[in-house]
């Protein structure tokens, strides 16, 4: 059995989001893309760096001290513009790794459209832009406290173009 391990509580003010989209420069034809993502398909992601300032030093000079940034969540996810992706399971392929996996798993036998489709109030509207969460880790003493759908939040704010 493991030791429990003591939450720390978190002051939202002395947290930083720092959002990061990789993706292909608009306008660059697939042949010659030199990164693992093509065309259509960005990488997000995010981390939560928490601020401290160091009190015990009884310096005069804690004006000038700069507070110690330590990251204690980061999320990630792939997002995919379905306007200008033909077969997205053949483009994640070229991707590889968890990432053709999730497609598979979505684009598959069960096709996430269908299920759109049968839960969209406003039937008939395009779904355009697809995120794909790859991951989402807090550390152990940060938990429960709701940074994990904060961090999602802010990263699918931050491509949605609302945050």
């Amino acid at each position: 059995m493991s030791p429990a391990v003591a939450r720390l509580d978190v002051d939202l003010e002395d947290v930083e989001c720092t959002v990061k989209i990789i993706r292909p420069l608009f306008g660059v034809p697939d042949s010659v893309i030199w990164t693992e993502l093509p065309s259509g398909f960005a990488k997000i992601s995010a981390d939560a760096t928490l601020y401290t300032f160091d009190d015990d030093d009884d310096d005069d000079d804690d004006d000038d001290k700069e507070p110690e940034g330590r990251v204690i969540a980061r999320a990630s996810a792939y997002t995919v513009d379905l306007d200008r992706v033909g077969d997205v399971v053949d483009v994640f392929d070229q991707v590889g790794g968890e990432a053709f996996e999730i497609a598979e798993s979505i684009f598959g036998d069960d096709d996430i459209f269908e299920w759109l489709d049968a839960r969209d109030p406003l039937v008939g509207e395009q779904v355009s832009q697809l995120v794909i969460v790859d991951g989402v880790f807090v550390e152990e003493p940060y938990r429960g406290q709701r940074l994990g759908p904060r961090l999602l939040t802010t990263l699918v704010e931050a491509v949605a173009g609302t945050g």
